[in-house]
């Protein structure tokens, strides 16, 4: 590349970033208003998501025909991903029957934020629904997702590691039940 080629790509990338924050700032608040009044989303969270599809456009920027058309379909989409992640934060208040005491403390420690499990990949989202909503075995949560029952035992246990690490970012303190196990595996009481 010459200097002139550069100066062209400094350009059209300049022009880019204009066009980007022109349709933002329009498109943006019109999409806000509508996952704020469709999925009765929070304000906060309505704007991470329109931001998140945003994202997603500089990413697919030029393969999109119908710019405003893509960026509602994606904004729809993330949204309900994000409703139906907070949908099942609300409705884990207990744990599944058969629960494992890492499951247990999962649900008395709190770990179902919004945030955190918006934080948890898609298939790890529908495990955790399966099994602390549905309360399905881990047998029955491996033939839906059609994975081996050791992989869908993983994904939970995955997936509550990211809550977990999620839980101790925010700085809520040591989890119910961390300390009394470290005293164990040291010999120690107390």
């Amino acid at each position: 590349m010459n200097i002139f080629d550069d100066e062209v790509e400094r350009l059209r990338r300049s022009a880019e970033a204009e066009i980007l924050d022109r349709l933002f700032a329009t498109v943006g608040v019109q999409l806000h208003r509508t996952l704020a009044t469709t999925f009765r989303m929070p304000p906060k969270d309505a704007e991470d998501v329109v931001q998140d599809v945003f994202s997603a456009y500089v990413t697919a920027g030029p393969r999109v025909a119908d710019t405003a058309g893509w960026l509602r379909g994606a904004a729809l989409q993330i949204g309900k991903s994000s409703a139906e992640s907070y949908a099942m934060c609300l409705a884990i208040t207990a744990p599944p029957p058969d629960a494992t005491a890492e499951e247990t403390r999962a649900v008395q420690d709190g770990l179902f934020t919004w945030k955190a499990v918006r934080d948890v990949p898609e298939s790890g989202r529908e495990a955790l629904r399966l099994r602390f909503q549905e309360h399905r075995t881990f047998r029955e949560i491996a033939d839906e997702l059609k994975i081996a029952t050791f992989y869908a035992e993983k994904l939970i246990a995955k997936s509550l590691a990211i809550l977990r690490k999620h839980h101790r970012a925010a700085g809520t303190g040591t989890p119910h039940g961390e300390k009394e196990e470290e005293s164990r595996s040291s010999g120690t009481s107390g």
